[in-house]
């Protein structure tokens, strides 16, 4: 494991030491987050991004634009000797870049602690831009072969399988045809990429999962630091579309004063087929085995509606949900945060991969 000097870097300066020494940083991983935050904080400051980290007992030591994070805790919650040390540089965009060599089971554990906090998220690459981002790496590198796929299907999902679909599946495909063999069992099974492992022949050898985090094996740390940004700029899309959701206050001028109203947009995800009651039971099905709980649900038959609130019971946050056939309406409620939205949309894309969304503007 490659060690890290104690002094101050800037983030040029961090990923150049990796880079000088890339022959050394093998199993580097590389997690991408969204977050509400531009800046750190005091660990004492209220809601601040550093008291997210030590409130959980985290060592925080800032040198330069990095953050080193301490984690005393092992896989199973006791303290341990040897802590996880990740490398943390926060964007003023929001995006939490995290570098850690910790092996990849215990350093997914502890974070996904904090990306359990509201205004936290990770990058997620839903099923469309994971799909873009493998087509750009094996179209603007002719030398990159994808090698290994891992892939999974809920039985609950949209997706057309011609071969048993009611089941759950996960299906590990090592092999240089890996890139036909998604297509073939995308049809044939009804699986989406969740991890994807790329060798780019005298470039760079890696893995990238859809929620955003790389994961480098050897050849050259710059070329995986490219492929980082344009995943980037991939799930940028996404995000986009839901921070301009919103539920905000509108003070408008009146001749004795002035007149306060809510504006709202709502999101609108726009479905691959039109669905039944039967179907919408499963829609509700998926969103309860994915932490959020649905209720004062109603239901209109023939042309089927449903309109309920739903609730995110990890982040603790409200919508109003309605299903009209082929489409999928969300309001927030009060000030519900991205991350929040983010995490319903990666539900609703196990139910329907193919899926798109915007926000309604209005005239």
């Amino acid at each position: 494991m490659l060690k890290i000097p104690n002094r101050d870097f800037t983030l040029k300066g961090f990923r150049d030491f990796l880079i000088e020494r890339e022959s050394h940083a093998k199993d580097l991983k590389v997690y991408n987050l969204w977050t509400k935050f531009d800046q750190w904080g005091a660990r004492d400051e209220p809601y601040s991004l550093a008291a997210k980290f030590a409130a959980r007992q985290f060592n925080l030591t800032l040198h330069g634009e990095i953050m080193e994070i301490t984690a005393f805790r092992g896989p199973e919650e006791e303290y341990d000797d040897n802590p996880v040390k990740y490398y943390a540089h926060l964007y003023e965009n929001g995006i939490l870049q995290v570098y850690t060599f910790a092996e990849s089971k215990q350093a997914d554990k502890i974070l996904a602690d904090v990306v359990g906090e509201s205004g936290i998220y990770y990058l997620w690459l839903g099923p469309p831009s994971i799909d873009k981002l493998r087509k750009i790496i094996l179209s603007s590198r002719p030398s990159a072969r994808l090698m290994i796929f891992a892939g999974k299907r809920s039985r609950f999902s949209a997706l057309p399988s011609n071969i048993r679909p009611n089941h759950n599946r996960t299906i590990n495909y090592i092999g240089s045809d890996a890139d036909e063999a998604l297509e073939e069992l995308r049809s044939a099974y009804g699986v989406i990429p969740i991890a994807l492992r790329f060798q780019v022949s005298g470039s760079v050898d890696f893995w990238v999962d859809s929620h955003g985090t790389f994961t480098f094996l050897s050849g050259k740390l710059a070329h995986l630091f490219d492929f980082v940004e344009t995943a980037i700029e991939l799930a940028r899309e996404a995000k986009r579309a839901v921070e301009n959701t919103k539920l905000e206050k509108v003070s408008t001028p009146q001749s004795q004063g002035k007149y306060s109203s809510l504006r709202v947009v709502p999101l609108q995800v726009n479905l691959t087929k039109e669905l039944s009651a039967k179907e919408g039971d499963v829609l509700v099905e998926q969103l309860t085995n994915n932490n959020f709980m649905v209720y004062n649900k109603t239901v209109t038959h023939g042309s089927f509606r449903m309109e309920a609130t739903v609730v995110d019971t990890k982040k603790k946050t409200f919508f109003s949900l309605g299903v009209l056939q082929d489409r999928i309406v969300i309001l927030p409620r009060d000030e519900t945060q991205f991350d929040s939205f983010l995490r319903l949309i990666s539900t609703l894309e196990e139910f329907d991969p193919d899926l798109s969304f915007a926000p309604m503007e209005g005239p």
